[in-house]
């Protein structure tokens, strides 16, 4: 059996939050790794080699313009979406921050989201899936 083409690492410290990301997004075609933490998220970019990254900005302890950095220095091709309950503005900033860095963004997703526009943004990435 093929590996899955579509699959989607998620860095995020609410648990909730992960497992709902994780449910909608099998339920379109993705296989799905978790990661609350920084060791975590590293150890499962290398292993699982994600075509897709939902990335917290606001981790306790870590700062997420720091991953999309390490992400840029590494030459992630995966689709990146940048998730935060921070004011827009900062959320947009960090969506161009990322794109400035050569990364493939799919677009900022403002916490709390609706399950539709969580659907939406994962048909957008799976529609242009990352080189493996």
């Amino acid at each position: 059996m093929a590996a899955n083409p579509n699959r989607l690492l998620i860095i995020d410290d609410d648990t909730d939050l992960r497992d709902l990301v994780r449910t909608v997004a099998e339920d379109h075609g993705y296989a799905v790794t978790t990661a609350d933490n920084e060791p975590a998220f590293w150890k499962a970019f290398e292993a699982e080699r994600p075509t897709c990254i939902f990335l917290d900005l606001q981790m306790p302890g870590t700062d997420g313009v720091l991953y999309l950095r390490k992400l840029a220095a590494v030459g992630c091709s995966a689709r990146i979406v940048v998730m935060s309950a921070a004011h827009a503005q900062i959320l947009t900033a960090a969506w161009r921050f990322a794109a400035s860095l050569g990364l493939r963004v799919a677009g900022p997703l403002e916490k709390p989201f609706a399950v539709d526009a969580l659907a939406r943004v994962l048909a957008d990435a799976a529609a242009d899936p990352a080189s493996p």
